[in-house]
C-alpha cells in the first residue's frame, strides 16, 4: 500500500518510474483466415494494475457522471452495455420499423463508427488538459504524470530471435491498465460533447419530432441514429474534431444501417449511392447489424442471427465433448464459457419474439414462451447433460435436470436453464434500462 501511495502521489524515483510505467506487449489473432491481423495488447506490471484498480475504485462514480452526458456508458456504469443495446433497439423500432409499417421510409439511420487504435493513439496532452478542468479528477493528475509524462517502454518477445526487444510509446494508454479506459473515454468525450452540441444546434424540433440525434458509446464503440442527409456531415466533422485529439475515424470499417429498402425514395437512393463512395459499399446495410454482440434489425435478420448463434453454441459444446478428456474440465468450460456465450442473447431473443407476436397475452408468457433459439439451446443442453452423466435413455430423468440447474452452493451443478431464466433475463435488464433512462 505504501508503494501504491507513493505512485499515486508521483513520489517514485525516475528509475522506478520508468519500470513502473513499462508494459509487455502480446498479440491475439483477429481473423483466423488472415493470421497477419493481430490485436496488440499492452499489459503493465502487477503493481501498476493494483494501483490503477485502487484509483478506479475511488473515482469510478466521478468518471461515469462526467462521461454520461456525452453518451459514454462503458466506464463504471453497471448495465451500461445492456442500456446501449436497449436504446438502439428502441430507436430502430421508432425510426425504422414504425415508419415502414406506415409504408414510409425510415426517419433515421444507425451509424456505427469504427475508431482506429483509440487506446494506442489518443492524445495524452488532451487528456491532461481535460483533467485540469475537472476539479473532482484533479487528484489523479500526479499519477497520470507518473505514467505518461515520458514515453512508455514497451517490451515484446521477438519471434525470430526469441529475445525480448523494446520500443517507445509516445501517445495513447495501455489497455492492461484499469485507468486507461477512463483516460481514453475522457478524451473521446471532448469530441462527443462538441459534436452533440452541434447536432442540437442544427435540430429544429416540433411537437411530432424526436429529440436531436445524440451519440452513445461503450468506450470506443460509438453509434447514433441520425437522418440519412446528415451522415456525410457527421463523419467529416467527427474526423475534423478528432484530429487534434489523436482520434481517427476508420471509414473503411464504419457501418451504416439504413433499414429495408422497400420504401426508400429516389432522393434517399441518391444519397446512399453517394455515401457508398465514402464508406465501403459492403458496410451499407439494409436488414440489420451487430451492436456489442447483439442483433439490431428486422425480425427476420434477428431470427437468422439467433439461429446462427445456436448453431455456433452446438458446435462449441460438441468440441468440448470430443477434444477434452477430463469430465470436470468439460463441465467447467461448458458452464463458465459455453453457456455464458449465449445467455446474454436471451433478452434480445425474447424482445424479438414479443415484437413478432404482438397479440400474445403477457400474463401467459411463462407457459407459452417457446422460441426457436431457446428450443435449439435446450437440445444442446440436453445432449451435454446426457453425455456428462452417461445417460443412454431417450429422455433425462426429471431429477437429473433439476440437480443440474440447482446452484452449486445448494448442492447442484449450477448449469443454466435458459428457458427457465428467459423472463428474468429479459425483464430485469429492461427494468434497469428504464430506471437509467428516467
Amino acid at each position: 500500500m505504501q508503494i501504491s501511495h507513493m505512485a499515486i502521489s508521483n513520489q517514485l524515483s525516475p528509475t522506478i518510474t520508468r519500470i513502473f510505467g513499462s508494459q509487455y506487449f502480446t498479440a491475439f489473432y483477429k481473423d483466423k483466415n488472415d493470421l497477419n491481423k493481430k490485436r496488440p495488447l499492452g499489459i503493465g506490471t502487477a503493481l501498476r494494475r493494483i494501483t490503477g484498480s485502487i484509483l478506479m475504485a475511488h473515482f469510478r462514480n466521478d468518471i461515469s457522471i462526467i462521461n454520461a452526458p456525452d453518451g459514454q456508458y462503458g466506464i463504471a456504469v453497471k448495465g451500461g452495455l445492456e442500456f446501449i443495446v436497449h436504446k438502439a433497439q428502441a430507436q430502430y423500432h421508432l425510426f425504422i420499423t414504425e415508419p415502414n409499417k406506415q409504408k414510409q421510409p425510415g426517419k433515421r439511420t444507425l451509424l456505427l463508427l469504427d475508431i482506429k487504435n483509440m487506446f494506442n493513439e489518443t492524445s495524452r496532452d488532451a487528456c491532461r488538459l481535460h483533467l485540469l478542468k475537472l476539479p473532482e479528477l484533479q487528484p489523479i493528475i500526479p499519477y497520470f504524470d507518473l505514467l505518461y509524462t515520458s514515453p512508455n517502454t514497451c517490451w515484446y518477445k521477438s519471434a525470430e530471435s526469441g529475445y525480448f526487444r523494446k520500443f517507445l510509446q509516445n501517445e495513447g494508454f495501455a489497455q492492461g491498465c484499469p485507468m486507461s479506459g477512463g483516460f481514453a473515454a475522457l478524451v473521446l468525450s471532448i469530441l462527443l460533447r462538441k459534436i452533440n452540441n452541434e447536432l442540437q444546434e442544427q435540430h429544429t424540433p416540433n411537437t411530432t419530432e424526436a429529440p436531436a440525434p445524440h451519440t452513445t458509446s461503450f468506450v470506443d464503440d460509438t453509434n447514433l441514429f441520425l437522418p440519412l442527409e446528415k451522415v456525410e456531415w457527421f463523419t467529416s466533422r467527427f474526423a475534423e474534431l478528432g484530429k487534434p485529439l489523436g482520434i481517427k475515424l476508420n471509414l473503411q470499417k464504419t457501418k451504416l444501417l439504413i433499414g429495408p429498402s422497400t420504401y426508400l425514395t429516389p432522393s434517399h437512393q441518391t444519397i446512399i449511392n453517394h455515401l457508398s463512395n465514402i464508406l465501403q459499399p459492403k458496410n451499407i446495410l439494409y436488414d440489420g447489424c451487430k451492436l456489442l454482440g447483439q442483433a439490431i434489425g428486422t425480425s427476420i435478420f434477428v431470427n437468422e442471427f439467433m439461429l446462427k448463434q445456436a448453431t455456433k453454441y452446438r458446435k462449441t459444446v460438441n468440441r468440448i465433448t470430443t477434444r477434452l478428456l477430463d469430465r470436470q474440465t468439460q463441465s467447467s468450460i461448458y458452464r463458465y464459457c459455453a453457456q455464458s456465450a449465449v445467455s446474454y442473447l436471451i433478452g434480445t431473443d425474447i424482445l424479438n419474439f414479443i415484437n413478432q407476436n404482438e397479440s400474445i397475452e403477457t400474463t401467459n408468457l411463462e407457459t407459452s414462451l417457446s422460441t426457436p433459439f431457446l428450443i435449439d439451446i435446450a437440445k444442446t443442453d440436453d445432449f451435454f447433460l446426457k453425455y456428462i452423466t452417461d445417460t443412454n435413455t431417450e429422455t433425462m430423468p426429471n431429477h437429473s435436470a433439476l440437480i443440474a440447474s440447482i446452484p452449486s452452493k445448494h448442492g447442484g451443478v449450477g448449469y443454466r436453464n435458459p428457458s427457465r431464466a428467459a423472463l428474468g433475463a429479459f425483464t430485469i435488464p429492461i427494468a434497469q434500462t428504464i430506471d437509467y433512462a428516467i
